[in-house]
């Protein structure tokens, strides 16, 4: 019998275990994985992927029958040669059998450890870039635990630094950057650049309306950011090919439906099939040359939201819905991904509220910890969180975080009066009673009706801590604020 060729050989101290799995399943690899001893020793651990994904293994040693559960040694082990064999099984008729999802396999694994200097250069590579969701990933398939699904959310809000990422675990920094690292390596998040100018500007945030894009396909994990750059030896046509689909997916964020198409918005369904037409001619996978095929998830991405695009606007009932968010300054991509995060946010307050009134103010506490996930810039969120670690069991530790919670909130908004009211409260538990009496004055006066600020003013005045108010105007906050509230401030006489 004759020796089958491997098509690909290495060593695992140059190219880890995960991340030689990470490349079989993104390019849908048929065939067996050889791995040697790191002693020497005879023998080989082989295992059978169908299109990415392990079916069968026939391992030196193993502690379980489940063939999940048996791989994941494999992924601590740090030195061996292995080759791969494109389209043999020579795993043979006595292994250990059993479909496995290789993404929630490789989740697992991270859990369980990681090669910290592989995991840091990583992770250093893109310490400067700010993070986003890949449109069109299935989160699902990595079978996260609730409480590691919060960097998701995070991600999920808006372009996020690895820190802020790595942070939003329950379950401790460092395996929130052992999930960005996860993420990052299988292409779920990639960097965000702002996309460049041109004719037509980013329209605010509106309303949501384009659905998420369909899954993309595997990719290759990224190395040093060759991903980014071309491959050696194009010809003149395929690096401007490549070129401008770097330049087309990065744009795609920004860009509503008639944008993705580059049709008038007053274009007829016949014209919009016809120009679909013209792109797919050029952009469909299938179409994509030899010497590109690193390109095909960018591509199939694209060709993706065209899809979407044309699906929509040949509706007329789509159509007109999608330009009315248009209108509204809405419509693309990433307007509806801070939408969404900021409507989950405002939802998530509102059970929060619900938990407050009942005096439940850790279970508040939590619900606000994610909704603070989403939307970080809703002054709010960070008084009502604010209130909540006020009110905590150890709240006296908690004061100077409840004092940075208030000041965000009016950062955002300077006249923010519950933001003022507690931090107040928290100034006069701190015994700081000047400062106390100070904030309750700016709490009167950003909201006449705060009655608990108001009587708090009135008391200070009588004690002779806060000057009385002067005698042509006895409640000048609550009179001003509310005149200024209908009419608007009164004009100066000239």
């Amino acid at each position: 019998m004759t020796t089958p060729e491997p098509s690909i050989t290495g060593a695992l101290e140059e190219t880890p275990f995960l991340h030689l799995m990470v490349n079989i399943q993104q390019r849908a690899m048929t065939g067996t994985l050889a791995l040697w001893p790191d002693d020497g020793s005879p023998g080989q651990d082989r295992i059978y992927f169908d299109r990415g994904v392990p079916l069968s293994a026939r391992l030196l040693a193993s502690s379980s029958a489940m063939l999940d559960k048996a791989l994941l040694p494999l992924f601590g082990r740090k030195a061996g040669a292995f080759a791969f064999y494109e389209d043999q099984d020579l795993v043979g008729e006595q292994a250990m059998r059993g479909k496995v999802e290789p993404l929630a396999l490789l989740a697992t694994a991270l859990r369980l450890g990681v090669r910290q200097d592989v995991m840091d250069d990583v992770l250093e590579r893109y310490a400067s870039s700010a993070l986003r969701l890949r449109p069109g990933v299935d989160l699902k398939r990595y079978g996260f635990l609730p409480k590691e699904a919060r960097v998701i959310e995070v991600a999920r809000a808006g372009p996020s630094a690895i820190e802020e990422l790595a942070e939003a675990t329950e379950l401790g920094v460092e395996l929130g950057r052992r999930l960005v690292y996860l993420l990052l390596i299988t292409r779920a998040l990639e960097p965000y650049e702002a996309p460049p100018r041109n004719p037509t500007p980013p329209q605010p945030v509106q309303r949501p309306s384009i659905p998420a894009a369909p899954r993309a396909a595997p990719v290759a994990p990224p190395r040093s950011g060759s991903h980014d750059l071309p491959p050696q030896g194009l010809s003149a046509e395929a690096l401007a090919l490549f070129v401008e689909t770097k330049q087309r997916l990065t744009q795609l964020d920004t860009q509503n439906y008639f944008e993705m198409l580059g049709v008038p918005r007053d274009v007829s369904a016949d014209a919009i099939r016809k120009k679909y037409i013209q792109l797919a001619k050029r952009w469909h996978p299938d179409r994509l040359p030899a010497d590109l095929s690193a390109l095909r998830s960018d591509v199939e991405q694209i060709f993706q939201w065209m899809t979407a695009a044309h699906d929509n606007l040949v509706d007329d009932t789509k159509r007109a819905e999608h330009l009315r968010h248009v209108q509204d300054g809405g419509g693309t991509p990433e307007a509806d991904r801070q939408l969404a995060a900021i409507v989950g946010a405002a939802m998530e307050q509102q059970k929060a509220e619900v938990l407050i009134r009942r005096r439940d103010f850790a279970g508040a506490r939590a619900i606000l910890e994610r909704a603070l996930g989403m939307n970080a810039e809703d002054a709010d969120l960070h008084a009502t969180y604010a209130w909540t670690l006020f009110n905590s069991e150890k709240s006296q530790e908690l004061l100077p975080e409840v004092i940075r919670h208030a000041d965000r909130a009016l950062a955002i908004a300077k006249d923010h009066d519950r933001a003022h009211f507690y931090k107040a409260l928290t100034f006069r538990r701190l015994g700081r009673e000047t400062d106390a009496i100070k904030h309750f004055k700016l709490a009167a006066d950003a909201n006449p009706k705060n009655l608990d600020a108001l009587r708090e003013v009135r008391l200070a005045r009588m004690r002779g801590q806060l000057e009385a108010a002067p005698a042509s105007d006895p409640s000048p906050a609550k009179e001003e604020g509310l005149l200024a509230k209908l009419f608007g401030a009164p004009k100066k006489k000239k």
